[in-house]
């Protein structure tokens, strides 16, 4: 429909048909986890044989830095070999000559580019779920130049990147909650003064109610031998023969 020049064939096979020299990009998304180690060595090869210079050699691939998708969503398609670490498959291209390599992390939550406290799922499923090597044949350096910044960039999220900032996170958090421990501590040493404080001054209270309940106690037993006393004289014979005599006295003071 758009007038493309298309065929229909085996990669490295069509590529081994090829001349030298004679393409400027050879491309392959995620082909390379379908095929055996030593055919994946073949197709570098080839690419680089017939790239011209500055070409380059694309290839993405599912990217088993994600653990989510290296040990589990990876082995969903049937016809997937294994995965490929990064290292390895920017090793390849390496090995055969090509000037330099970069990986692409790719497709990951932009939500996790600017996030400081990860959560442990976002550690496992977080990095870019898949990435690309992306290798240049040797050219001159005013051609390769023209790639410098391309190739200076750099893309996507690491498991090491997630796991620092969860782990940064997680400290800050178990530092935020010893000072919290240490300050609900310093508070409860302060309670606990101050309640110790107030049963000393209810001891002391309580020993003033005591001794004040006994000097009530002592005045009470006076006051019925008091009265007691007062009854028995009363009562007197004494008492009772000097009635006239105290009669007189009260009767002469009054008419003093």
């Amino acid at each position: 429909q758009l007038n493309l020049k298309t065929h229909k064939a085996d990669a490295i096979g069509y590529l081994q048909s090829l001349p030298d020299s004679s393409v400027g990009v050879v491309s392959a998304f995620h082909m390379v986890e379908h095929i055996p180690f030593d055919a994946l060595q073949l197709l570098v090869q080839q690419a680089f044989r017939v790239l011209v210079p500055g070409g380059l050699l694309i290839m993405e691939t599912p990217n088993p830095e994600n653990l989510q998708v290296g040990a589990h969503t990876f082995y969903c398609d049937p016809t997937h070999q294994r995965p490929i670490p990064p290292m390895l498959l920017a090793f390849l291209p390496e090995h055969y000559g090509y000037a330099r390599t970069k990986i692409l992390r790719l497709q990951q939550d932009p939500r996790l580019d600017s996030v400081h406290a990860p959560e442990l799922m976002d550690v496992l499923g977080g990095p870019s779920p898949d990435y690309a090597i992306v290798a240049q044949k040797n050219a001159k350096a005013h051609m390769l130049a023209r790639f410098d910044d391309a190739f200076a960039t750099d893309h996507g999220l690491t498991l090491h990147t997630l796991a620092t900032r969860y782990d940064a996170s997680l400290a800050q958090q178990i530092e935020s909650s010893r000072e919290a421990s240490q300050q609900a501590l310093v508070s409860a040493n302060s309670a606990s003064s101050v309640a110790q404080q107030a049963i000393a001054d209810a001891r002391q209270i309580r020993e003033l109610i005591t001794s004040f309940e006994a000097s009530v106690h002592h005045y009470q037993h006076l006051t019925v031998i008091t009265e007691q006393r007062v009854n028995d004289l009363l009562n007197s014979t004494s008492w009772r023969a000097t009635a006239p005599l105290r009669w007189l006295s009260t009767a002469s003071r009054k008419l003093l």
